[in-house]
């Protein structure tokens, strides 16, 4: 299961700065603390929030694909009893066209599932994979929609098919593959990192740290955790209020091809902690976070 991690500035009202989501007053209620884990993947909660109480406290790096949001984006009711070059087919555009973070771990697994277990990896909701520093994978965990034969899930877990060996059933409705942690050992029991975590996107990225500066990185102050939400074409950082230094971070990045190939018109706003980006290229701009190349998440020179 381990694998290595692939891993003109101007305040127009932060139009890019969070997809659908308000800016927040400065006086405005903290985000809570995400439920036990005995919340079902059915929720309110958007699978960022959702997923973290399955998240042990010592993870670095946590990824959040939602499925049902990118399907919904690409007009896709997604299920596995599409046909088979449907479900193909979404696979496609959903790897080239928007930015996903997750593999989609049980298709390898897709025969064996829709022939003895009735389900398949199109019934997969979310899907967040759990990452230790030294970038190997030291977990994931499955949120399945509305309507999928969870009983068949079940069964398939008790017989350790594929990706789902070694699992547990939790909530209802999620399966966790790894250390199942109490709550107050979970990213849930840590109200900084909780609260980096915004309204749903087609995928989340999650870093407890920072990446290493490049040569002349102007002054900036220390970063102990960050997060992306891509939704659409739009990029949305959040990096934690009470900040002076995010002007400069919207900035970085500006002399770096890739960065700019991907994300574009960095707009910050120091009171909610949040830069948001026009995300010209989906696909690029996963692959850099990923890859932990995002400039404005850079440590203090």
């Amino acid at each position: 299961m381990r694998r290595a991690l692939i891993v003109p500035l101007a305040l127009a009202a932060l139009a890019v700065s969070g997809c659908s989501d308000a800016i927040p007053s400065p006086d405005a209620a903290p985000t809570p603390v995400p439920a036990p884990v005995t919340t079902s993947a059915s929720t309110e909660q958007p699978p960022a929030s959702a997923v973290l109480p399955y998240v042990p406290i010592d993870t670095s790096v946590v990824t959040v694909t939602d499925y049902e949001r990118i399907a919904l984006q690409l007009g896709v009711t997604l299920t596995s009893s599409l046909p088979p070059a449907e479900r193909a087919d979404f696979w496609r555009r959903a790897t080239t066209e928007t930015a996903t973070l997750s593999p989609g771990v049980l298709r390898a697994d897709e025969a064996t599932l829709l022939g003895d277990y009735g389900f398949g990896a199109e019934d997969v909701s979310w899907e967040a994979h759990f990452f230790a520093a030294d970038g190997t994978e030291s977990g994931y965990a499955l949120g399945f929609r509305s309507g999928a034969s969870m009983a068949g899930v079940a069964k398939a877990v008790d017989a350790g098919v594929g990706a789902l060996a070694g699992g547990q059933l939790v909530g209802g409705d999620v399966v966790v593959v790894g250390d199942l942690p109490d709550v107050e050992e979970s990213w849930a029991g840590d109200p900084a990192l909780a609260a980096l975590v915004g309204p749903s996107g087609n995928s989340v990225y999650l870093q407890r740290g920072c990446i290493p500066p490049a040569p002349g990185t102007p002054r900036l102050e220390e970063l102990d955790a960050y997060s992306v939400t891509f939704e659409g074409g739009l990029a949305t950082a959040r990096l934690g209020t009470g900040r002076d230094d995010l002007f400069e971070r919207a900035g970085l990045g500006q002399d770096m091809t890739a960065f700019t190939e991907a994300f574009a018109d960095g707009v910050a706003d120091p009171t909610t902690g949040r830069i948001g980006y026009q995300l010209t290229d989906p696909v690029a701009g996963a692959q850099l976070a990923l890859r932990q190349q995002l400039p404005f998440a850079s440590c203090k020179p």
